[in-house]
């Protein structure tokens, strides 16, 4: 997979319980018929094969963005062939094969979250995925990864509602409830075209994670962006802190007021 370098610059500036909806808003998981007791391998442990499946994807990955990499000619690009085409139809097959496992439930969270390869992913593929999901795994406490990615995935606006509405309402896990709702609360408020109505969703979700979820880690999560938000916008005075200069001298970034100060965060990927 692709390694980036990601090292933020900040210049010294003047530094939700959730209502969910109406019950059964949703309308309930898609009607399926039912499924084994979740997320055990108990017939057969499919859990290797997963691992050497997925392996196999990254070294083809790494393989393509390589040979993308060093192509002479945007044509020779163009030329190359994403592998997410090749194997959707083995993790399909997998999640099919491994029906109400752990396995099923992680090959179905890595079509939503590959199968578009370079493009834009199936939009039937991504529904049935998604209203499998649903069906089979609602109450598993291993539907956290995929309700902490709801609001990413290319669902239509109804759908992803729906989605969300569903595991909030009927989800017996704090976790899994309060990841989808972190996952909603950011995208409402990374969305520039929100409307006031739906901003306001965002930061009640965000206060309901502070106040009734801080015993997950969504909790710290929502706690953290409503302080950027509120605390680290251009225009907004730096919060002050202390840190330990390369001679072991401890200093206070205050004590620079007045100087032009550029503080640089920086680690590796």
């Amino acid at each position: 997979m692709r390694r980036a370098w990601i090292v933020p610059v900040l210049a010294f500036a003047s530094a939700a319980g959730c209502d969910p909806g109406p019950a059964g808003a949703g309308a309930g998981a898609p009607s399926r018929p039912a499924a084994p007791e979740v997320a055990k391998e108990t017939r057969h442990d499919f859990q290797p094969e997963l691992q050497k499946l997925t392996d196999a994807y990254d070294e083809a990955e790494d393989a393509f963005w390589e040979a993308f990499d060093n192509a002479a000619t945007d044509a020779a690009r163009e030329k190359l062939r994403h592998p997410a085409s090749e194997y959707v139809p083995r993790f399909r097959d997998l999640a099919a094969r491994a029906r109400g496992t752990k396995t099923a439930l992680d090959s179905h969270v890595w079509l939503l979250g590959n199968s578009g390869g370079m493009g834009e992913p199936d939009p039937k593929l991504v529904a049935e995925t998604t209203d499998t999901v649903l069906a089979d795994f609602i109450a598993s406490p291993d539907l956290e990864d995929f309700a902490k990615r709801i609001a990413s995935y290319p669902l239509p606006p109804e759908k992803a509602d729906s989605a969300y509405r569903l595991v909030v309402d009927r989800s017996p896990h704090r976790k899994v409830k309060a990841a989808a709702m972190l996952s909603r609360a950011n995208a409402i408020l990374q969305d520039a075209s929100a409307s006031d109505d739906r901003k306001s969703e965002g930061a009640s979700l965000m206060a309901s994670l502070i106040k009734d979820f801080s015993d997950t880690p969504y909790g710290a999560e929502a706690n953290g962006f409503l302080f950027e938000k509120e605390r680290l916008q251009l225009g907004m005075e730096i919060p002050d802190f202390e840190a330990t200069d390369q001679d072991g001298m401890k200093f206070r970034l205050s004590e620079y007021r007045g100087k032009i100060v550029v503080v640089d965060f920086w680690g590796f990927w």
